[in-house]
């Protein structure tokens, strides 16, 4: 399965860039809550690798577009299985 990522991110230090320009592979993981926090719905990839970054640094916070593929996870952490993508909706029993 082939995931690909598009994401912004408030521009606080050059970590992600970093990752770009060292070929870094890292998690991510969107969140999204209802207003009172009474629901969720949770996307995890466990292993993304980072295409490009580029930044807006107009007359407000600086915000980092970034875009990427996820792969699928290899590694041997407790409780991560081997897939490429994890998708949680707590409205779901």
């Amino acid at each position: 399965m082939a995931v690909t990522v598009d994401g912004s991110a408030i521009f606080d230090s050059s970590t992600i860039l970093g990752y770009f320009d060292a070929e870094t592979e890292i998690s991510l993981t969107y969140v999204l809550m209802s207003a009172d926090n009474s629901e969720a719905f949770a996307i995890y990839m466990p292993r993304v690798k980072v295409g490009s970054g580029t930044t807006d640094d107009g007359e407000k916070n600086i915000i980092l577009s970034f875009d990427g593929t996820a792969l699928e996870y290899t590694g041997s952490g407790v409780g991560i299985q081997k897939t490429t993508i994890f998708v949680q909706d707590t409205t779901l029993v």
